[in-house]
């Protein structure tokens, strides 16, 4: 396609009276789509809650190896699968790390290269986190039970020290059975370590 547009484009020039400059213009614009196009993606795949009728908020910022941010993603869900899709077309080689810290869930922290595409890669997040102790154990669980029917409508859903709405892992509004089992399916699970950023 990018062979046949060039051809195109210097049989035409006589007649439309295009420079060689401009065609050279075009032709690096072409060559730089076909290498965006073509440059490797990274697909980065995690658990989901299962909510019919809901488009749950899971996004990971992209860090490089010094800790510089290069911008926040979010991620697809579907069928119980969250997908972000990186594209390195802007980013120098090297290493990187993604990291996904939504309120509730633990820190999942995922070292990639931009030399190296396997994919997907797998992050498993971890669900349940009410107090915010970088950890999912029993207290968590606790909560959650003391918490089962309680609704986005209460008035201590947001409140501190922390809100109730951490309790409803799915996002649906309210804290019930299916929240209950997702944390129970992490307990154990603690915050993965921040990344040593170089100097």
């Amino acid at each position: 396609m990018e062979i046949r547009l060039i051809l195109g484009l210097v049989l035409l020039c006589p007649l439309i009276g295009c420079s060689p400059t401009k065609v050279q213009q075009v032709q690096q614009k072409a060559q730089r789509e076909v290498y965006l196009n073509t440059r490797p993606r990274i697909l980065v795949r995690s658990n989901a809650p299962k909510t019919p009728g809901e488009d749950p908020s899971i996004s990971y910022e992209l860090f490089d190896s010094k800790g510089s941010s290069n911008g926040n993603f979010a991620a697809d869900v579907k069928d119980g699968i969250a997908e972000v899709h990186i594209q390195w077309a802007e980013l120098p080689e090297g290493e990187y790390f993604i990291i996904s810290n939504e309120e509730g869930q633990l820190r999942r922290v995922l070292k990639v290269q931009t030399s190296n595409f396997p994919t997907p890669y797998d992050f498993r997040i971890g669900y349940g986190d009410v107090n915010d102790d970088g950890k999912i154990d029993d207290v968590d669980i606790n909560h959650i039970k003391k918490w089962l029917g309680t609704t986005e409508d209460d008035m201590k859903w947001g409140s501190a020290p922390f809100p109730m709405r951490r309790a409803d892992i799915n996002w649906n509004g309210k804290v019930d059975a299916d929240d209950l089992a997702l944390a129970k399916s992490c307990l154990g699970m603690k915050d993965d370590p921040m990344p040593v950023w170089k100097k």
